[in-house]
């Protein structure tokens, strides 16, 4: 994506002031004229606040050529620029405007999860809430028409994003060109920096807000190793050759143009081989791309003949994961998210299921989270709703009802567990649908290893592509 002129600098009118040559401009005169600034940010107010009167102060005035006199003076009153509104004060506001529409995507389990925050946020505002589980292609689709035709006010005043579409619509100029993450109060604190600022290693210059963490790690069948059916599975990248070789036929991974986890698993293979570093925030180039790429199909070719062999390349997550609950196959790259659902949903027996986390980690699946149309008609309403899903009551839930990370880091709960109504168990997530091996905060950590890695989303768009002749059909 190519970068926009800074929009910071759209944000902040500033006021320069000129001093005359003969006569320095007096403090009390700045003053009057700071006063009278209005600080608009598209809909959303600044403000001047006007504070308790100041001691008197000695102002020396300077000019560069003749300085005639210095003055002293005292100030009538002290004045705040306050850049953005409270969190009363957006309440408020999206109280007055009463109803605020989200779209979202995702599996049936999250559509639900999204329903009930709905209800819950609209409970406590008293702000009417719709969910529209439409996804955000038709919403793209829907908010670029309304660009291209003028429509000032659209219907839609959330959406949930991931990053390819979201950095393809804000260079459309599709998305309200706000800082959203210094507008929204929750957002300002404990949102690592990496995911507040890119998406993918797209640069969302704060338009967007994550609100959680998709991830993908090693899910496999415990009873198979505790019955010697299969070798325990590898804890390094470095170990999984000589495993698959040992333990032929009881891996696969998800073809990567038909679900994440399988795309997640080939950048994480290119990092794994090539090393992160080689990516990680570097501007995409194709013949690179091609170069760094070959030893990764000769791998990836290599591991081939030792794969599940009715279907090494399931076609999406499902049928990925159906293989394991089947007991086809003992290993797999799978999300947590969907492990857990299908845990929830029956279909997973608990006491089949591991995860853990190979070292070094798969990259994560992403931040996906929010970014509001340019016209958007309740702007408060979206600000306070993203706001509630960053709060520590809404973080908290996350994994624990659709088994993904919350964005939040101090967010994460101690222990994260699930009863089994058909067992009654009380059954902790880590080791089942949260990957055993990290340490949650540790791993947010920059400086700690193993570090959290980030996909790196046009060297892994243009691998999905070339993964079918190179790989597919090689």
């Amino acid at each position: 994506m190519s970068r926009k002129s800074s929009p910071e600098k759209d944000d902040v009118s500033i006021i320069r002031s000129k001093i005359s040559r003969r006569k320095a401009f007096s403090t009390a005169a700045k003053v009057g004229a700071a006063a009278g600034l209005g600080l608009v940010l598209g809909g959303v107010g600044g403000y001047l606040v006007s504070q308790s009167t100041a001691s008197p102060a000695t102002v020396t005035t300077t000019v560069t050529q003749t300085v005639e006199r210095t003055e002293v003076v005292t100030p009538t009153a002290e004045v705040k620029l306050k850049l953005f509104p409270t969190r009363d004060e957006i309440v408020n506001a999206a109280k007055r405007e009463g109803h605020v529409t989200v779209v979202g995507f995702g599996s049936t389990a999250e559509h639900d999860f999204y329903r009930r925050m709905g209800e819950e946020f609209s409970k406590r505002y008293g702000i009417s809430f719709e969910y529209q589980d439409v996804g955000w292609f038709k919403a793209v689709e829907q908010i670029s028409e309304e660009k291209r035709r003028g429509v000032e006010e659209g219907s839609i005043d959330v959406v949930m994003i991931w990053s390819a579409p979201f950095a393809e619509g804000y260079k459309n100029g599709i998305w309200w060109d706000i800082p959203l993450v210094d507008l929204v109060p929750n957002a300002r604190t404990g949102i690592p920096y990496i995911p507040l600022y890119f998406h993918d290693f797209y640069h969302s210059y704060g338009r967007h807000i994550p609100i959680l963490q998709w991830q993908v790690a090693m899910l496999y069948n415990k009873q198979w190793v505790n019955a010697g059916k299969m070798d325990s599975p590898p804890k390094t990248m470095d170990e999984l050759m000589g495993w698959l070789r040992n333990n032929k036929g009881k891996f696969a991974y998800c073809d990567p143009n038909k679900g994440g986890s399988g795309h997640t698993w080939l950048i994480s293979v290119a990092y794994y081989v090539n090393g992160y570093d080689v990516y990680a925030f570097k501007p995409f180039d194709e013949n690179l791309s091609d170069n760094l790429a070959k030893p990764v199909w000769q791998y990836l070719n290599e591991m081939e003949q030792y794969l599940y062999p009715d279907n090494p390349y399931p076609e999406g997550n499902k049928a990925t994961i159906e293989l394991l609950e089947l007991e086809e196959v003992g290993l797999q790259p799978m999300w947590t998210s969907i492990t857990f659902q299908e845990i929830q949903a029956g279909r997973l027996d608990p006491e089949i299921a591991g995860m853990y986390m190979i070292d070094p980690p798969i990259a994560s699946g992403g931040f996906d989270g929010y970014a509001i149309p340019f016209n958007a008609p309740n702007k408060f309403a979206a600000l306070l709703w993203i706001d509630y899903m960053l709060s520590d009551e809404v973080q908290r839930r996350i994994p624990v009802e659709i088994g993904a990370y919350p964005i939040k880091t101090d967010a994460m709960p101690s222990k994260v567990t699930w009863k089994d109504p058909a067992s009654g168990k009380e059954i902790d997530g880590v080791g089942v649908w949260l990957p055993a091996g990290i340490d949650f905060r540790d791993w947010r950590n920059p400086l700690k290893k193993p570090e959290l890695r980030f996909r790196h989303a046009e060297y892994m768009f243009d691998m999905m592509k070339k993964w079918i002749t190179n790989v597919q059909q090689a």
